[in-house]
């Protein structure tokens, strides 16, 4: 999500965004085995550096940077911070001069531990119209789908509710398969990931706590139904019931023995299916554009509209050589 507010803030305000890489790391290696890829490539400078040539005028965006790093110390300008996760292992920076959250869980959080106050700006979903899509009721009636990817740090605690899961639900349901291939440890692009979840009715995800969680939002966006956790931060989205199957962590019996009062019935999975579509449909690039379009504003004493018309650049300069987080 930094990328896309480097790009809001380029496009929009007229800054020329960079990215901020960590360690000696390039916006060119960031993209190498990563299952998002970009379609502009911002010119990479190092955290010291940019710390170094910024001046006042200038604009640092992050996600949850570690005190450690000093950037509330050393960056000389505006720095935002999109606070994106509650798993964080460290002492978040406190000295930015504003703080956005994902998700209700992470604000609560921020306003909880740190006395931090941060309005709330969802993610967006990227548009699912080009994967090829099966229809609800031609997709296979006894398959789930299991999903790792942020949980990997806690894999036997992933593991251990997989199989809790599993064995629960084949006590009732003996037909029912385990479709592995986004529970394997491969990782996919984007869009082949997506490609295999539009092809089963049912999607299992089992992180214990993430800031939002995006994937389980795709899965509705693509007529796949969530089961498993919520997540916390799924709970600005997800609505037990009525869009999918969810509980909080660590109810996986319960999360087991609702997914299966839920698979077979066909005329309820439709409608569960229709209304999780109708949820991520609320999830649109143009309204988080706007609503950081909107806070940008407000930071800036800078109205955008007169630029809408142009057609990609904003050819005023507001300012130059400003970094933006990646």
């Amino acid at each position: 999500m930094i990328y896309h507010l480097g790009r809001i803030i380029d496009r929009c305000f007229g800054f020329e965004s960079y990215a901020c890489c960590h360690n000696g790391s390039t916006f060119e290696d960031a993209q190498r085995g990563n299952v998002f890829q970009y379609d502009h490539m911002m010119p990479s400078i190092s955290i010291s550096d940019a710390c170094s040539i910024a001046g006042g005028d200038d604009v640092l965006i992050s996600f949850d940077p570690p005190a450690s790093w000093l950037l509330g110390w050393t960056f000389p300008g505006m720095k935002i911070c999109y606070v994106q996760s509650l798993l964080q292992q460290h002492v978040i920076d406190q000295r930015f001069d504003v703080y956005v959250s994902v998700s209700r869980a992470v604000s609560y959080y921020l306003s909880a531990v740190y006395n931090l106050d941060s309005p709330i700006i969802s993610p967006f979903i990227n548009s699912v119209d080009e994967i090829a899509q099966a229809p609800w009721a031609d997709r296979p009636e006894y398959v789930f789908m299991p999903f790792r990817n942020g949980t990997r740090k806690q894999k036997s605690t992933w593991e251990a509710s997989c199989a809790a899961f599993t064995n629960r639900i084949a006590s009732r349901i003996p037909q029912l398969q385990y479709d592995p291939r986004l529970s394997s440890g491969v990782v996919y692009s984007q869009k082949f990931m997506l490609m295999l979840i539009s092809r089963v009715r049912y999607a299992l995800f089992l992180s214990e706590m993430e800031g939002f969680g995006l994937t389980p939002l795709e899965a509705m966006a693509l007529g796949t139904i969530p089961l498993g956790y919520d997540g916390y931060g799924g709970r600005d989205y997800m609505e037990a019931g009525h869009n999918c199957v969810t509980v909080p962590y660590p109810n996986i019996l319960k999360a087991a023995d609702l997914a299966a009062d839920l698979i077979g019935n066909q005329d309820i999975g439709m409608v569960m299916s229709e209304n999780g579509r109708n949820t991520a449909s609320k999830f649109s690039y143009k309204k988080f554009e706007s609503a950081w379009i909107e806070l940008f504003s407000g930071l800036f004493g800078v109205n955008p509209v007169e630029r809408l018309h142009l057609p990609f650049f904003c050819t005023r300069s507001l300012s130059t050589g400003s970094p933006a987080a990646d």
